[in-house]
């Protein structure tokens, strides 16, 4: 299990440092959909704190197998799956570097799935068009992940999402690596 915890975490580094170098970071607060509220200052997430919870709806529920996930789906002693390790990458329509990302995850995530990785996208639209975009390129992708509407960026904030691509490793317990 550690060797298979190693290789997910390996291929996530680098695929993270692909995504930094290949495409230029937009700031979440320049993307309509995104907060824009200055928050009060409050310590980030760091490794070995456990990931947030959350309940969001689903924007592609026909491939993902649910129209609403919880993080209680995935971490604690009700967990439902049993998985390896998860990639909560936070995305936004209006963000160019996560259109190219969201294809590479679906990738890596059928390639690891069988190993027990999960991926959740968080998407963190307001807009309808913006949801409505979201909703139709995971279908055109035919993405099996759930892709998950955070509207009010509630999960966003929880996470410090503050720039976009934003990608958390979260372990099958629940601690971000």
């Amino acid at each position: 299990m550690k060797n298979i915890y190693a290789r997910m975490v390996t291929t996530l580094a680098l695929f993270c440092l692909a995504t930094v170098i290949a495409a230029p970071t937009a700031r979440a607060e320049e993307a309509p959909g995104a907060h824009k509220k200055k928050e009060p200052d409050r310590e980030k997430l760091k490794v070995g704190d456990m990931a947030p919870s959350f309940a969001l709806k689903t924007l592609n529920p026909e491939l993902c197998g649910g129209t609403n996930m919880s993080s209680k789906t995935f971490f604690g002693s009700t967990a439902t799956k049993n998985i390896g390790a998860m990639i909560v990458s936070f995305a936004s329509a209006n963000c160019k570097p996560c259109k190219k990302e969201l294809p590479e995850l679906h990738k890596l995530y059928l390639r690891l799935k069988p190993r027990g990785l999960e991926v959740l996208v968080v998407a963190m639209d307001k807009e309808e068009k913006d949801i409505a975009f979201m909703t139709q390129m995971a279908q055109d992708n035919k993405f099996t992940f759930p892709v998950l509407t955070d509207r009010f960026t509630i999960l966003a904030r929880r996470y410090h999402a503050d720039e976009l691509p934003y990608v958390v490793l979260v372990d099958g317990a629940g601690t971000i690596r």
